[in-house]
C-alpha cells in the first residue's frame, strides 16, 4: 500500500504540545488533516504554526459539539482511498510505514492492527484492555465478530474511504462515546476484515484525556452502549439477547472500577437490563 493513499484525521482540543507530538510520528507522506475543536487559544495562529512545522498538515476549525463531529468535518476534506484516525494524546509506531508499505490493499476493506497500550497513569480499564487484545490476536473466527461487535474505538484501524462515502457513515456528535456506533456500523458494513498483529499505534492513558472519569460523560457512555447492544441484536441474528445482557453487566463493571463511585454504578444497572 502507498502511504500517499492514505489520510490521517486528528481531532483536537486544547492540547498543543501533545498534538505536536503525535504529528512528529507520522510520516511526510501521509496526509494529516487536523481538526481544532473550540480549543481556547488563537486558532489562525495554531494553524500558521502546525502547518509551518508540518508537511502534508492542513489545520481546520471545527464548531462541533465534540470530537465525533470533528472527525466528521475532517472525513469530509479526505481525498485519499484510506483513512486513519487519530487522538492528539496518542502517537504512531516508528515503523508505521513499514508496516503500511506491506499491506495489501486488495486484500480487505478494513485493516485491524494490534495497538501499543501504554499507561501512563494505571487505571483498571487499561488492564481489561490489554488482555481484550490479546484474546482477540487468538480468535480463530474468519468472520472477526469480536472485532466487528467489540472494538469501539478508531483509532489503530484503516478505513477504506469508499465505504464511508456509500453509507454516509458517521461519529455521533457528542464529546465521549462518540465512536462506538461508528465502529459497530464500519464493522457491519465492511465485508473483508484483515487482523495485523504488529502495531502502529500506540495510546495513551492519562489523567484529563478523554477517558477520565465523570457522571456526565458516563450517562452519555451508557446511552450509547445501550444503543449499541440493540445494534447488534438487530443486525446480527446469532447475537443473543444473553450475550447483551453479559456485555451490559460487563459494561456496569468497568463504569465501577472507572468511578469507584457505588450510588452511581447501582443508579444505572437497571438501565443498562432493561436496555
Amino acid at each position: 500500500m502507498l502511504l500517499s493513499d492514505i489520510s490521517i484525521v486528528v481531532p483536537h482540543h486544547n492540547d498543543q504540545e501533545r498534538v505536536k507530538h503525535l504529528l512528529a510520528s507520522i510520516p511526510a507522506e501521509i496526509t494529516t488533516i487536523v481538526v481544532d475543536n473550540n480549543s481556547a487559544h488563537n486558532f489562525d495562529a495554531f494553524k500558521q504554526a502546525l502547518e509551518a512545522q508540518f508537511e502534508n498538515v492542513q489545520v481546520i476549525n471545527s464548531l462541533a459539539a465534540g470530537a465525533g463531529g470533528a472527525r466528521n468535518d475532517g472525513v469530509k476534506l479526505v481525498k485519499t482511498e484510506w483513512v486513519l484516525f487519530g487522538d492528539s494524546d496518542d502517537e504512531f509506531m516508528p515503523k508505521m510505514a513499514e508496516v503500511l508499505a506491506k499491506i495489501d490493499a486488495t486484500q480487505a476493506d478494513l485493516f485491524v492492527f494490534r495497538p501499543l497500550l501504554l499507561k501512563v497513569d494505571v487505571n483498571q480499564h487499561d488492564v481489561v484492555l490489554e488482555n481484550w487484545f490479546a484474546d482477540v490476536a487468538s480468535d480463530p473466527t474468519d468472520d472477526h465478530f469480536r472485532v466487528r461487535s467489540e472494538w469501539y474505538a478508531p483509532w489503530s484501524k484503516l478505513y477504506k474511504m469508499s465505504v464511508i462515502r456509500e453509507h454516509q457513515v458517521k461519529f455521533d456528535d457528542v464529546w465521549v462515546s462518540n465512536d462506538v456506533m461508528f465502529s459497530l456500523r464500519m464493522g457491519k458494513l465492511s465485508k473483508q476484515i484483515q487482523y495485523e498483529d504488529e502495531p502502529i499505534y500506540t495510546r495513551r492513558s492519562r489523567s484529563g484525556s478523554l477517558t477520565e472519569f465523570s457522571r456526565e460523560k458516563s450517562d452519555v457512555r451508557v446511552a450509547v452502549h445501550i444503543e449499541s447492544q440493540a445494534f447488534l441484536l438487530e443486525q446480527y441474528p446469532n447475537y443473543s439477547w444473553y450475550q447483551a445482557l453479559k456485555r451490559r453487566l460487563g459494561f456496569a463493571v468497568l463504569i465501577w472500577h472507572s468511578s469507584h463511585d457505588l450510588v452511581y454504578t447501582l443508579r444505572v444497572i437497571p438501565r443498562l437490563i432493561r436496555g
